[in-house]
Protein backbone atom coordinates (compact mmCIF):
# COMPACT_ATOMS: atom_id res chain seq x y z
CA UNK A 1 0.00 0.00 0.00
CA UNK A 2 2.89 2.22 1.05
CA UNK A 3 2.60 2.95 -3.14
CA UNK A 4 -0.72 3.20 -3.91
CA UNK A 5 -1.58 6.82 -4.00
CA UNK A 6 -5.52 5.97 -2.89
CA UNK A 7 -6.34 2.50 -0.85
CA UNK A 8 -9.80 2.32 0.51
CA UNK A 9 -9.78 -0.48 3.06
CA UNK A 10 -12.77 -2.19 3.93
CA UNK A 11 -14.64 0.85 3.93
CA UNK A 12 -18.31 0.39 4.81
CA UNK A 13 -20.85 3.68 4.72
CA UNK A 14 -24.65 3.65 6.66
CA UNK A 15 -27.77 5.66 5.49
CA UNK A 16 -29.88 6.63 9.08
CA UNK A 17 -33.52 7.23 7.54
CA UNK A 18 -36.79 7.72 9.79
CA UNK A 19 -34.69 4.98 12.45
CA UNK A 20 -33.85 2.40 10.29
CA UNK A 21 -30.33 2.04 8.89
CA UNK A 22 -28.91 0.42 5.62
CA UNK A 23 -25.88 -0.08 4.32
CA UNK A 24 -25.13 1.16 0.52
CA UNK A 25 -21.31 0.17 0.78
CA UNK A 26 -19.99 -2.95 2.66
CA UNK A 27 -16.79 -3.77 2.93
CA UNK A 28 -15.37 -2.21 0.30
CA UNK A 29 -11.35 -2.16 -0.56
CA UNK A 30 -9.70 -1.18 -3.99
CA UNK A 31 -6.30 0.77 -4.76
CA UNK A 32 -5.55 3.38 -7.44
CA UNK A 33 -1.69 3.44 -8.01
CA UNK A 34 0.04 6.40 -9.36
CA UNK A 35 -0.45 7.44 -13.30
CA UNK A 36 -3.23 5.25 -13.57
CA UNK A 37 -6.33 4.80 -14.27
CA UNK A 38 -9.20 2.44 -12.22
CA UNK A 39 -12.66 1.62 -13.15
CA UNK A 40 -15.49 1.32 -10.91
CA UNK A 41 -18.19 -0.60 -12.67
CA UNK A 42 -21.67 -1.66 -12.00
CA UNK A 43 -25.57 -1.20 -12.10
CA UNK A 44 -27.32 1.90 -10.78
CA UNK A 45 -27.80 2.13 -6.81
CA UNK A 46 -24.77 -0.85 -6.24
CA UNK A 47 -22.52 2.50 -4.13
CA UNK A 48 -20.35 3.35 -6.76
CA UNK A 49 -20.97 6.99 -6.62
CA UNK A 50 -21.66 6.88 -2.59
CA UNK A 51 -17.80 5.33 -2.65
CA UNK A 52 -16.50 8.39 -4.64
CA UNK A 53 -18.36 10.75 -2.51
CA UNK A 54 -17.04 9.29 1.00
CA UNK A 55 -13.32 9.95 -0.20
CA UNK A 56 -14.96 13.81 -1.37
CA UNK A 57 -16.52 14.19 2.51
CA UNK A 58 -19.37 14.98 0.30
CA UNK A 59 -21.86 12.87 2.02
CA UNK A 60 -25.20 14.00 3.35
CA UNK A 61 -25.69 14.50 7.16
CA UNK A 62 -27.87 11.15 7.43
CA UNK A 63 -24.74 9.42 5.55
CA UNK A 64 -21.49 8.64 7.37
CA UNK A 65 -18.64 6.19 6.60
CA UNK A 66 -18.97 3.69 9.47
CA UNK A 67 -15.92 1.51 9.13
CA UNK A 68 -12.73 1.10 7.24
CA UNK A 69 -10.27 3.70 5.64
CA UNK A 70 -9.44 5.96 2.75
CA UNK A 71 -5.75 6.31 2.42
CA UNK A 72 -4.49 9.34 0.46
CA UNK A 73 -0.91 8.92 0.38
CA UNK A 74 -0.91 7.53 3.45
CA UNK A 75 -3.24 9.79 5.14
CA UNK A 76 -6.64 8.07 6.50
CA UNK A 77 -9.35 10.99 4.73
CA UNK A 78 -12.06 9.90 7.17
CA UNK A 79 -10.36 11.43 10.39
CA UNK A 80 -9.29 14.88 8.50
CA UNK A 81 -10.73 17.84 9.84
CA UNK A 82 -13.35 19.75 7.87
CA UNK A 83 -10.30 22.05 6.97
CA UNK A 84 -8.38 20.03 6.17
CA UNK A 85 -10.14 18.03 3.80
CA UNK A 86 -10.54 21.64 2.17
CA UNK A 87 -7.05 21.75 1.38
CA UNK A 88 -7.02 18.70 0.30
CA UNK A 89 -10.12 18.20 -2.30
CA UNK A 90 -9.85 20.23 -5.40
CA UNK A 91 -6.01 20.61 -5.18
CA UNK A 92 -4.99 16.97 -4.43
CA UNK A 93 -8.19 15.11 -5.40
CA UNK A 94 -11.07 16.35 -7.52
CA UNK A 95 -13.96 15.39 -8.99
CA UNK A 96 -16.04 15.35 -12.33
CA UNK A 97 -19.47 15.05 -11.41
CA UNK A 98 -22.27 12.61 -12.70
CA UNK A 99 -24.33 15.84 -14.75
CA UNK A 100 -22.92 18.31 -16.63
CA UNK A 101 -26.41 20.04 -17.28
CA UNK A 102 -26.61 20.51 -13.26
CA UNK A 103 -22.80 20.44 -12.21
CA UNK A 104 -22.52 24.14 -12.78
CA UNK A 105 -24.31 27.44 -11.23
CA UNK A 106 -26.59 28.81 -14.05
CA UNK A 107 -26.19 32.22 -12.49
CA UNK A 108 -22.05 32.41 -12.51
CA UNK A 109 -19.96 32.98 -15.24
CA UNK A 110 -17.90 29.81 -15.97
CA UNK A 111 -14.77 31.31 -16.04
CA UNK A 112 -15.84 32.88 -12.20
CA UNK A 113 -16.72 29.50 -11.21
CA UNK A 114 -13.42 27.81 -12.76
CA UNK A 115 -11.19 30.78 -10.66
CA UNK A 116 -13.13 29.82 -7.10
CA UNK A 117 -10.72 26.65 -7.26
CA UNK A 118 -7.91 29.04 -7.36
CA UNK A 119 -8.71 31.78 -4.91
CA UNK A 120 -8.98 28.51 -2.41
CA UNK A 121 -5.97 27.05 -3.58
CA UNK A 122 -3.35 29.87 -5.01
CA UNK A 123 -1.12 33.27 -4.01
CA UNK A 124 -2.12 34.27 -7.66
CA UNK A 125 -3.66 37.73 -8.21
CA UNK A 126 -7.15 38.24 -10.29
CA UNK A 127 -5.19 38.58 -13.54
CA UNK A 128 -3.50 35.74 -13.03
CA UNK A 129 -6.18 33.42 -12.04
CA UNK A 130 -8.13 34.78 -15.58
CA UNK A 131 -4.97 33.94 -17.67
CA UNK A 132 -4.69 30.53 -15.90
CA UNK A 133 -8.59 29.85 -16.55
CA UNK A 134 -8.58 30.79 -20.09
CA UNK A 135 -5.42 28.65 -20.71
CA UNK A 136 -7.13 25.56 -18.78
CA UNK A 137 -9.90 26.37 -21.05
CA UNK A 138 -7.55 25.81 -24.04
CA UNK A 139 -6.53 22.95 -23.27
CA UNK A 140 -9.64 20.73 -22.73
CA UNK A 141 -10.01 22.17 -26.53
CA UNK A 142 -13.37 24.68 -25.34
CA UNK A 143 -13.04 27.19 -28.55
CA UNK A 144 -12.80 30.44 -28.18
CA UNK A 145 -12.01 29.55 -25.04
CA UNK A 146 -11.78 34.18 -24.01
CA UNK A 147 -15.52 34.54 -24.77
CA UNK A 148 -16.46 31.20 -23.37
CA UNK A 149 -15.00 32.43 -19.96
CA UNK A 150 -17.44 35.07 -19.74
CA UNK A 151 -20.62 33.04 -20.74
CA UNK A 152 -23.15 31.42 -18.42
CA UNK A 153 -24.22 27.41 -18.95
CA UNK A 154 -26.75 27.93 -20.39
CA UNK A 155 -25.33 29.52 -23.22
CA UNK A 156 -23.31 26.42 -23.51
CA UNK A 157 -23.82 22.88 -25.26
CA UNK A 158 -23.91 19.22 -22.91
CA UNK A 159 -20.58 18.81 -24.26
CA UNK A 160 -18.88 22.02 -23.61
CA UNK A 161 -20.21 22.30 -20.30
CA UNK A 162 -18.76 18.63 -19.13
CA UNK A 163 -15.67 20.22 -21.02
CA UNK A 164 -16.16 22.91 -18.60
CA UNK A 165 -16.46 20.64 -15.19
CA UNK A 166 -13.19 19.06 -16.97
CA UNK A 167 -11.72 22.33 -16.58
CA UNK A 168 -12.56 22.87 -13.27
CA UNK A 169 -11.38 19.56 -12.28
CA UNK A 170 -7.88 19.93 -13.65
CA UNK A 171 -7.18 23.40 -12.81
CA UNK A 172 -5.07 22.53 -10.09
CA UNK A 173 -3.15 19.17 -11.86
CA UNK A 174 -4.76 17.14 -9.03
CA UNK A 175 -2.98 13.46 -8.89
CA UNK A 176 -5.95 12.18 -8.82
CA UNK A 177 -9.32 12.75 -10.94
CA UNK A 178 -12.87 10.83 -10.03
CA UNK A 179 -14.80 10.94 -12.79
CA UNK A 180 -18.41 10.05 -11.98
CA UNK A 181 -20.41 9.36 -15.03
CA UNK A 182 -18.59 11.64 -17.18
CA UNK A 183 -20.39 11.29 -20.36
CA UNK A 184 -24.08 11.03 -18.81
CA UNK A 185 -26.37 12.47 -21.59
CA UNK A 186 -23.62 13.07 -23.84
CA UNK A 187 -24.09 11.78 -27.50
CA UNK A 188 -21.22 8.92 -28.55
CA UNK A 189 -19.32 11.53 -30.42
CA UNK A 190 -18.77 14.04 -27.77
CA UNK A 191 -18.68 10.84 -25.76
CA UNK A 192 -15.73 9.81 -27.69
CA UNK A 193 -14.42 13.11 -27.51
CA UNK A 194 -14.63 13.68 -23.80
CA UNK A 195 -12.69 9.93 -22.98
CA UNK A 196 -10.21 11.12 -25.69
CA UNK A 197 -9.48 14.49 -23.76
CA UNK A 198 -9.22 12.88 -20.18
CA UNK A 199 -6.66 10.04 -22.03
CA UNK A 200 -5.02 13.08 -23.29
CA UNK A 201 -4.78 15.25 -19.50
CA UNK A 202 -3.79 11.86 -17.89
CA UNK A 203 -0.50 11.67 -19.92
CA UNK A 204 0.20 15.65 -20.10
CA UNK A 205 -0.34 15.62 -16.08
CA UNK A 206 0.09 12.27 -14.87
CA UNK A 207 -2.96 12.23 -12.61
CA UNK A 208 -4.56 8.87 -11.78
CA UNK A 209 -8.48 8.49 -12.65
CA UNK A 210 -11.28 6.44 -11.11
CA UNK A 211 -13.35 5.92 -13.46
CA UNK A 212 -17.32 5.32 -12.56
CA UNK A 213 -19.44 4.07 -15.07
CA UNK A 214 -21.60 1.05 -15.68
CA UNK A 215 -20.65 1.64 -19.39
CA UNK A 216 -17.84 -1.26 -20.20
CA UNK A 217 -17.42 0.41 -23.52
CA UNK A 218 -15.37 3.34 -21.95
CA UNK A 219 -14.32 0.98 -19.66
CA UNK A 220 -12.29 -1.26 -22.17
CA UNK A 221 -11.14 1.58 -24.33
CA UNK A 222 -9.53 3.79 -20.57
CA UNK A 223 -8.88 2.02 -18.05
CA UNK A 224 -5.86 -0.20 -17.19
CA UNK A 225 -7.84 -1.76 -14.12
CA UNK A 226 -11.30 -2.82 -13.36
CA UNK A 227 -13.30 -3.13 -9.99
CA UNK A 228 -17.04 -4.94 -10.41
CA UNK A 229 -19.46 -3.76 -7.63
CA UNK A 230 -22.81 -4.94 -6.93
CA UNK A 231 -24.73 -4.03 -3.96
CA UNK A 232 -21.92 -2.39 -1.95
CA UNK A 233 -19.35 -4.74 -2.55
CA UNK A 234 -16.42 -5.49 -4.79
CA UNK A 235 -17.40 -8.96 -6.57
CA UNK A 236 -13.78 -9.48 -9.21
CA UNK A 237 -11.38 -7.31 -9.36
CA UNK A 238 -8.70 -7.88 -12.40
CA UNK A 239 -6.16 -6.05 -15.53
CA UNK A 240 -8.73 -4.79 -17.78
CA UNK A 241 -7.58 -7.54 -20.64
CA UNK A 242 -7.74 -10.19 -18.28
CA UNK A 243 -11.53 -9.20 -17.22
CA UNK A 244 -12.75 -8.97 -20.24
CA UNK A 245 -10.89 -11.53 -21.87
CA UNK A 246 -12.18 -14.63 -19.30
CA UNK A 247 -14.81 -12.69 -16.88
CA UNK A 248 -15.13 -15.17 -13.98
CA UNK A 249 -18.25 -13.57 -11.74
CA UNK A 250 -21.49 -14.52 -12.87
CA UNK A 251 -22.52 -10.91 -12.56
CA UNK A 252 -19.95 -9.96 -14.42
CA UNK A 253 -20.17 -12.37 -17.55
CA UNK A 254 -23.94 -11.10 -17.99
CA UNK A 255 -22.73 -7.54 -17.65
CA UNK A 256 -20.28 -8.09 -20.71
CA UNK A 257 -23.03 -10.95 -22.46
CA UNK A 258 -25.68 -7.87 -22.12
CA UNK A 259 -23.47 -6.22 -24.24
CA UNK A 260 -24.46 -5.65 -28.12
CA UNK A 261 -22.20 -6.84 -30.62
CA UNK A 262 -21.88 -4.57 -33.74
CA UNK A 263 -20.76 -7.78 -36.33
CA UNK A 264 -23.58 -9.78 -34.67
CA UNK A 265 -26.77 -8.09 -36.03
CA UNK A 266 -28.80 -10.41 -35.66
CA UNK A 267 -27.64 -11.30 -31.98
CA UNK A 268 -30.40 -11.90 -29.22
CA UNK A 269 -29.46 -9.73 -26.62
CA UNK A 270 -28.94 -11.84 -22.79
CA UNK A 271 -29.79 -9.58 -19.96
CA UNK A 272 -29.42 -10.32 -16.13
CA UNK A 273 -32.40 -12.02 -14.48
CA UNK A 274 -34.32 -10.36 -11.47
CA UNK A 275 -33.64 -6.62 -9.89
CA UNK A 276 -31.12 -5.54 -7.87
CA UNK A 277 -32.21 -6.36 -4.15
CA UNK A 278 -33.85 -3.30 -1.89
CA UNK A 279 -30.65 -2.72 0.45
CA UNK A 280 -33.25 -3.34 3.54
CA UNK A 281 -33.92 -6.81 2.54
CA UNK A 282 -29.99 -7.88 1.54
CA UNK A 283 -29.50 -11.95 0.82
CA UNK A 284 -27.82 -13.43 4.28
CA UNK A 285 -25.30 -15.10 1.75
CA UNK A 286 -23.93 -14.15 -1.48
CA UNK A 287 -25.58 -10.81 -2.53
CA UNK A 288 -25.97 -12.08 -6.22
CA UNK A 289 -27.91 -15.35 -5.26
CA UNK A 290 -30.91 -14.54 -6.16
CA UNK A 291 -30.12 -13.61 -9.78
CA UNK A 292 -27.43 -16.07 -10.38
CA UNK A 293 -27.95 -19.04 -12.51
CA UNK A 294 -25.04 -21.08 -10.52
CA UNK A 295 -26.54 -20.35 -6.92
CA UNK A 296 -26.89 -23.41 -4.32
CA UNK A 297 -27.64 -23.80 -1.00
CA UNK A 298 -24.24 -22.75 0.05
CA UNK A 299 -24.81 -19.62 -1.64
CA UNK A 300 -28.09 -18.71 0.09
CA UNK A 301 -26.29 -19.15 3.03
CA UNK A 302 -22.95 -18.37 3.67
CA UNK A 303 -21.48 -14.97 2.27
CA UNK A 304 -18.11 -15.52 -0.22
CA UNK A 305 -14.94 -13.81 0.35
CA UNK A 306 -12.83 -12.82 -2.37
CA UNK A 307 -10.58 -15.61 -4.18
CA UNK A 308 -7.70 -15.23 -6.12
CA UNK A 309 -7.95 -17.86 -8.18
CA UNK A 310 -5.31 -16.37 -11.00
CA UNK A 311 -2.88 -13.95 -9.40
CA UNK A 312 -3.90 -10.68 -9.70
CA UNK A 313 -7.51 -11.67 -10.47
CA UNK A 314 -9.80 -11.79 -7.62
CA UNK A 315 -13.36 -12.67 -7.61
CA UNK A 316 -16.24 -13.40 -5.09
CA UNK A 317 -17.97 -16.77 -5.71
CA UNK A 318 -17.75 -19.79 -3.87
CA UNK A 319 -17.24 -21.31 -7.36
CA UNK A 320 -13.52 -20.21 -7.47
CA UNK A 321 -12.85 -20.90 -3.34
CA UNK A 322 -10.55 -23.91 -4.38
CA UNK A 323 -8.70 -22.19 -7.72
CA UNK A 324 -9.98 -22.52 -11.06
CA UNK A 325 -11.77 -25.62 -12.72
CA UNK A 326 -10.79 -27.54 -15.88
CA UNK A 327 -12.15 -25.63 -18.67
CA UNK A 328 -12.11 -22.46 -16.74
Amino acid sequence: MDDMLLSIRDLEISICNAGETTYPVNRVSFDIPPHTVVGLVGESGCGKSMTAMSVMGLLSPNISVTGGSILFEGRDMTRLTPAQMRELTGKSISMIFQEPMTALNPVVRVGKQIEEVLLLHTDLNRQERRQKVIDILKAVSVPDAEERYRAYPFQLSGGLRQRICIAMAMICNPQLLIADEPTTALDVTIEAQILHLMRELKDQFGTSILMITHNLGIVSELCDDVNVMYLGEIVEHAATDRLFEKPLHPYTIGLIESVPAVEKSEQKLKNIPGMVPDLRHVPSGCRFCDRCPYADDRCRSRHPDLYEPIPGHEVRCFRYQNGLKEGD
